[in-house]
């Protein structure tokens, strides 16, 4: 699905497609940017690493803000600003990213306020974003053993291995890195103990 929405949405200018991303739900949506005045009718992608938003397709898709999930909190019944003039705006929810360096002339967006049409609606998206984040910082691992010793002793790691995080969702692979995580918790905390006791 993400490669159809590569090609059709953004005509293969945004490189969407990759093996871990999972679509979750897609919708035309009304939105107000952060301290806004008039809300706008866009497109909404949410993955489950990312909350894309676009102006309408039948408008181009413009990329408007690419918020990676991990960094989103849902804020129910968004305070609205003083000056905004929004139309039917009982049901909404906003989302804020916990990333404290972004600008706001840059594509990622501090505050998206977003209108649904029914409780119901905000409901159903709520929970999704809210799920996506939350799997997200689930499967947030560290880098894989070695590359972990590598940049311990500030060695060159693999090109998976420069990265902050790796995602792993094979739970098999994952109850590997957890038992070296033991072998190895198990024996630096016997050099520590033979140390003392020397």
């Amino acid at each position: 699905f993400c490669g159809v929405l590569q090609r059709k949405l953004f005509k293969n200018k945004l490189d969407l497609a990759r093996p871990h991303r999972m679509v979750y739900r897609t919708s035309n949506i009304r939105y107000l940017e952060g301290q806004g005045t008039k809300d706008k009718e866009g497109f909404v992608i949410l993955c489950n690493d990312l909350v894309i938003l676009t102006a309408l397709p039948s408008k181009g898709a413009k990329l408007l803000a690419i918020l990676p999930t991990y960094e989103l909190r849902v804020v129910y019944n968004t305070p609205l600003p003083v000056k905004a003039n929004v139309v039917d705006g009982e049901h909404r929810f906003g989302i804020i990213t916990q990333n404290k360096k972004f600008e706001p002339e840059s594509l990622e967006w501090g505050f998206i306020t977003f209108f649904c049409k029914s409780k119901k609606q905000v409901d159903a998206w709520t929970s999704a974003i809210e799920s996506a984040i939350d799997e997200e910082e689930h499967n947030l691992h560290p880098t894989n053993p070695v590359d972990l010793l590598l940049r311990l002793l500030k060695k060159e790691t693999s090109v998976e291995g420069k990265d902050e995080h790796m995602h792993i969702k094979d739970p098999d692979i994952i109850k590997v890195f957890l038992f070296f995580y033991f072998i190895l918790f198990i024996s630096l905390l016997s050099t520590n103990l033979s140390i003392f006791i020397d």
